[in-house]
């Protein structure tokens, strides 16, 4: 039991004595301190400065800046026609100022008045089948009012089949 106690007397005399050392050496307080002396109070001399002086002159100065970098702009437009098709002619030049409103591309219409002569002359024909139609629909309500008027003994007659020429029949 003698040699547990040993230790730990030895482990708090090492504490306290580092932790002296330590208050005393790195955090000492002003009042512990040792007087200064006035040779030790003031700083080194510092070599003096070059200095270059000249008169006031009115003069221009220009701001130039010479870097490399890219450049982003602000705020950015995309521009793209309704419909598709092949550029014709266009309204600007890169950079030009653009007011709204302004044309910016003209698109070439040569396919699409091909396109506009097509769907008018299928409307041509389509209003010709149209009339056409009409005219089969009023000939069949026709023949289906004057089969109507039939009368039953005319339907009648045609209970018995006669031959088409003369000859013998087969077997």
């Amino acid at each position: 039991m003698a040699r547990p106690s040993f230790w730990t007397a030895l482990g708090t005399v090492t504490l306290v004595v580092g932790g002296a050392l330590y208050y005393f050496v790195a955090e000492r307080p002003p009042a512990l301190a040792p007087a200064m002396s006035s040779a030790a109070a003031t700083p080194p001399a510092r070599k003096p400065v070059t200095v270059e002086a000249r008169a006031v002159a009115v003069s221009t100065v220009t701001d130039d800046l010479l870097a490399i970098g890219s450049l982003e702009p602000n705020e950015s437009v995309v521009v793209s026609p309704e419909i598709a098709g092949r550029i014709a002619r266009i309204g600007f030049a890169e950079g030009d100022p653009v007011a709204a409103g302004d044309v910016l591309a003209e698109l070439d219409d040569t396919i699409l008045r091909a396109e506009l002569s097509k769907a008018r002359s299928d409307l041509t024909l389509a209003q010709a089948n149209h009339q056409r139609a009409m005219r089969w629909q009023a000939a069949a309500r026709a023949r289906c009012a004057s089969a109507t008027r039939r009368s039953p003994s005319s339907r009648s007659s045609r209970r018995t089949s006669r031959s088409p020429r003369r000859g013998w029949t087969r077997p």
